[in-house]
């Protein structure tokens, strides 16, 4: 016991001399031979607390006042910085003329007014040191040190900066380029610190990307990547959006290197070559995580199902953020959202990593479960009770339906529990006004018949049985074969008239069938409301499909289906998906308001679409791709957020007698395909009415393309074929001419007759191989009729 109390007491006593040494040293650093050591200066919290009140403005008050807010804390910050470089400046002068004593005593008040730092910064440390021991010429050169070190590098140099960033970048968020650009200009200019330039030039690579010009954007992304060379974080920026600009400019393989390249760089070996890879997917996860924080499941599975959209590409990504997703609704009980996730994946095959594959399987196993016995409990438990409390009445069906069945109102609601199977020779049919709902894993397949035919005040309706349904709580059978709801798979004359279908994976699917599916509404279906496969031809006529998770309507594999006078709208990803040679008849048709294109085709694609509206969708109003030639005829493409038409991948449509109006950024571009357009409107679009990038070909006869700000921009090494086309009223230029080839434009029209006035209509860049030339040979002396073209009757 004593020699554990001597011990104590001596430990005590220990502590208390090392305290008293402590408290020693702060009483003689603070006293009048050293600097005092601030936690933060005045300046810089008044600094801070006028900014964050400008910043608090922003969404307040008008661009005008917030700014004149930001211009007069930046003129307080340069009368303060110039205070502390005429001081830095004195201190000089005093050392140079000799006078120490003066020297260290204005560098000491220099630096209590200004300078934030601790006792631990060397510089500081040293000096202290210097003028306790009254060596005030070696201390005088220190002090000097810190405080240069101060003006260039510290928060005091950068004062009057920050305010012209914060500037540029309200003008920027607020859709002001120019302004945004001349801010971030002044900015760059008087920043100090490479660092800080660096995030002026990301400034304007992001405006220059913004509005579509992508080289200027990949140079200031370049000279900020050069300038935060030292910084991880920054050098990781700038390879993103380097890479983000690569890819939209279709070069998938430099955008590649670029994020590999800054990994190697990073690091220098093999070990870390993925970093800015995993760097990119944890910022996915945070974001995820904070929207799940803040907004709930449904907000933090979209943010990486929009992830997966926008690296498409990359597979391994996109099968990573797909099982994510799925995992997320998974724990939050959206199970059939779940599912659903991984059905995408599964149809895609995005997954061809083994432990990543093999992690998706074992989520879907779980889902199995967890449905099974949600199934087998909560809903025959939930349908016991109605009827017991309520004489709910229901019809339960779990097993082929065979002969000749009828189902009516009478059998009150036909719950559906499992593939329900018309089978071959079977007729089912369904009166006006039935209802069916579906469990999860649930469909219904039509070997035999299907006559389901309401009326417009009796409509028969397909849909979930869940309390609280939504996209994919049905139509997800074990056997991945079968993926639709209601599943067509005979010939055998069937028919749906009046009928609503929702909640479906897919609402509708044909194969090798040929079904008639007339006015009829599908809707909140999770990967598309009609699928059309395997040589199908049905007709579809004057059905609604809309607010459908994936797209409004696919058709691939030899398939001829008619589709007449329907509405498709407001889908998550394109109005129509048609591709694989499939060959559509499309008439009458309002393709609206979709989130992707309104019509996209692809693999050899062909038929007739003729006397529809694309309007108003967020992506191309058409994409043509990989060989497709659909032949469009007397059609309205206005109002799409992302071109009028784009084709590209050998594509060559055709285009006669069709309005491209209002498109943003332009009306058609057009890169490694062949168009034809005969008769065609292309005005009052943003940008271009026409571009053609990287070995276009094209044929444009007859056309008018007028009333924009360019009318046709060409680049690469393009070489359309224009004659007869009217290139008048265009508001900068009727032709822009980035390629490096000479482009021949004789024939046309340009509301002008004089050569000399033509030229000065026409914009010419000297390119790599030299100045190409515009040839406009003979002009017309007047505007051509650009009325109908005489349609070729198929």
């Amino acid at each position: 016991m004593f020699k554990l109390y001597a011990v104590s007491r001596w430990g005590i006593m220990l502590l208390a001399v090392l305290a008293a040494l402590l408290l020693l040293a702060v009483v003689m650093l603070k006293g009048p031979g050293g600097i005092k050591a601030i936690e933060e200066d005045p300046a810089a919290a008044e600094f801070r607390r006028r900014m964050e009140e400008a910043r608090e403005l922003q969404n307040l008050r008008p661009v005008g006042e917030v700014v004149e807010v930001y211009r007069k804390i930046a003129q307080d910050a340069d009368k303060m910085v110039s205070a502390y470089e005429s001081g830095l400046a004195r201190v000089k002068d005093l050392a140079a003329g000799g006078r120490d004593d003066e020297a260290v005593a204005e560098a000491r008040k220099l630096s209590e007014q200004f300078i934030s730092y601790t006792l631990n910064e060397p510089a500081a440390k040293r000096a202290d040191e210097l003028a306790r021991e009254g060596k005030n010429r070696r201390a005088t050169e220190h002090y000097v040190r810190l405080l240069e070190h101060f003006s260039v590098k510290s928060l005091a140099g950068n004062y009057a900066i920050e305010p012209l960033l914060a500037i540029a970048r309200l003008y920027h968020r607020k859709g002001m380029f120019d302004l945004a650009e001349k801010e971030y200009k002044e900015y760059i200019k008087r920043a100090r610190q490479p660092r800080l330039k660096a995030e002026g030039y990301m400034g304007l690579g992001d405006i220059a990307a913004e509005q579509e010009q992508f080289e200027a954007a990949l140079e200031h992304y370049r000279q900020a990547a050069a300038l935060a060379k030292n910084d991880p974080t920054e050098r990781v920026q700038n390879a993103l959006r380097m890479a983000a600009v690569l890819r939209q400019m279709k070069r998938f393989d430099e955008a590649r290197k670029v994020l590999f390249a800054v990994n190697q760089a990073r690091g220098g070996d093999q070990a870390t070559a993925s970093l800015l890879e995993q760097d990119f997917l944890k910022t996915v996860d945070e974001q995820a995580a904070a929207v799940e924080k803040s907004e709930g499941t449904e907000a933090a599975g979209r943010v990486y199902l929009d992830a997966a959209a926008e690296y498409v590409d990359v597979a391994e990504w996109t099968t990573q953020w797909y099982i994510k997703a799925a995992q997320i609704y998974r724990d939050g009980h959206k199970y059939g959202k779940a599912r659903g996730i991984l059905g995408r994946l599964w149809r895609n095959r995005a997954a061809d990593i083994d432990p990543v594959w093999q992690q998706a399987r074992i989520v879907r196993m779980e889902l199995d479960e967890i449905e099974r016995a949600r199934k087998t409990t909560a809903f025959i438990d939930g349908i016991r009770a109605k009827i017991e409390q309520h004489g709910y009445r229901c019809t339960i069906i779990d097993k082929a339906v065979e002969g000749g069945v009828t189902w009516s109102p009478a059998g009150g609601d036909y719950i559906l529990d499992g593939r329900v199977t018309v089978v071959r020779d079977a007729s089912l049919t369904i009166k006006p006004g039935t209802v069916l709902k579906f469990t999860i894993n649930s469909s219904l397949i039509v070997y035999g018949a299907l006559h389901a035919n309401g009326e417009a005040d009796a409509r028969i309706v397909f849909e979930s049985s869940a309390p609280n349904p939504s996209s994919f709580d049905w139509g997800l059978p074990g056997d991945d074969r079968a993926w639709g709801g209601i599943q067509f798979v005979g010939r055998k004359g069937s028919e749906m008239r009046h009928c609503i279908i929702r909640h479906a994976a897919i609402g509708v699917l044909c194969e090798e069938s040929s079904p008639r599916i007339e006015q009829c509404s599908i809707s909140q279906t999770g990967i598309t409301a009609i699928a059309i496969s395997n040589s199908a031809d049905p007709i579809i006529r004057k059905c609604r499909l809309s607010d459908n998770e994936g797209d409004g309507l696919t058709c691939k594999g030899s398939c001829k289906p008619v589709i007449e006078d329907s509405t498709i709208e407001r889908n998550g990803l394109n109005g129509m998906l048609f591709g694989q040679k499939c060959e559509p008849t499309v008439r009458n048709i309002v393709v609206m308001m979709n989130n992707g294109s309104g019509l996209r085709c692809f693999d050899a694609m062909a038929g007739e679409i003729s006397s529809c509206r694309f309007v108003e969708n967020g992506g191309p109003g058409i994409t043509c791709e990989t060989s497709a030639a659909p032949r469009i005829v007397d059609c309205e493409i206005a109002g799409n957020g992302n071109y009028g038409l784009v084709a590209g991948g050998r594509a060559a449509p055709t285009l006669v007698n069709c309005s491209i109006e209002r498109n943003t950024p332009g009306g058609v571009l057009c890169e490694t395909a062949s168009p034809m357009l005969e008769g065609c409107t292309i005005t009052g679009n943003a940008k271009f009415g026409v571009k053609f990038t990287i070995e276009a070909r094209a044929r444009l006869t007859n056309c008018s393309i007028s009333g924009n700000p360019v009318g046709l921009q060409v680049e690469d090494v393009s070489s359309p074929t224009i004659r007869r086309c009217r290139l008048d009223g265009n508001t900068s230029w009727s032709v822009v001419l980035l390629g490096e080839r000479d482009l021949d434009l004789s024939g046309n029209w340009w509301g002008v007759t004089d050569p000399a006035a033509i030229e000065k209509l026409i914009r010419v860049r000297k390119g790599r191989a030299g100045a190409a030339r515009v040839l406009i040979g003979e002009p017309l002396q007047s505007a051509p009729d650009i009325g109908r073209a005489p349609v070729e009757k198929k």
